[in-house]
Formats: structure tokens, sequence, C-alpha cells
């Protein structure tokens, strides 16, 4: 492992090395994605379940319930998205790439 003392650009010192599943899920930044997941997930259940009363939206009969169970779905699949390069972050070694990534 390298040192505190080495140069690191966005962590590209730790290239290469092999993937720890168990120090994945402890990372806050993963707890937290997690949880972001789950919780997608019940905005879009709760609006896609009981939003809709007769084919018309109970919220002042407008496309609200449209509007929320879209953002439900986007947070959904940006969520997997990040967890996919938190998963993969430690596996690029271009440094362009991780300071996009990161930024």
């Amino acid at each position: 492992m390298n040192s505190s003392s080495e140069p690191q650009a966005y962590g590209a010192g730790r290239v290469g090395s092999a993937f720890d599943p168990i120090g994945f899920i402890r990372k806050p930044q993963v707890i937290l994605r997690v949880v972001a997941w789950v919780f997608a997930i019940i905005v879009f259940a709760c609006i896609a379940q009981d939003g809709y009363m007769n084919d018309v939206c109970r919220y002042n009969d407008s496309n609200a319930c449209g509007y929320g169970i879209g953002l439900g779905v986007i947070a959904f699949l940006l969520t997997i998205a990040f967890m996919g390069l938190d998963v993969y972050f430690p596996n690029i070694s271009n440094v362009k790439t991780r300071k996009t990534i990161v930024t």
C-alpha cells in the first residue's frame, strides 16, 4: 500500500487493488446511496400504488402523480449508476476520468 506522503491524484495510488466487499459496504457514501435507493423505491411505490383513483391522479387532478413517479424512477436509476461507479472506481487508472467522477 502507499503511504500518505506519496502523491495521489483522486486516489490513483490504489488502482488495481483487490475488491473488498465488506470494506465497500462499510463506506459512508455507500450506506447513504443504499438509503437513497430505498427511499426512491418508497416514493415510486407509494405514488404508483395509491396516487391514482379511477385512473385520475388524487393530487389536484393534475400530472403530479406522473411527476412524482418520474422523479422516483430517475432517483432509483441514478443511485444504481452511482453505486456502479463506486464499485468500479478503484479500477479506473485514468486521472481525467477519476476527476470527472469525483467532481
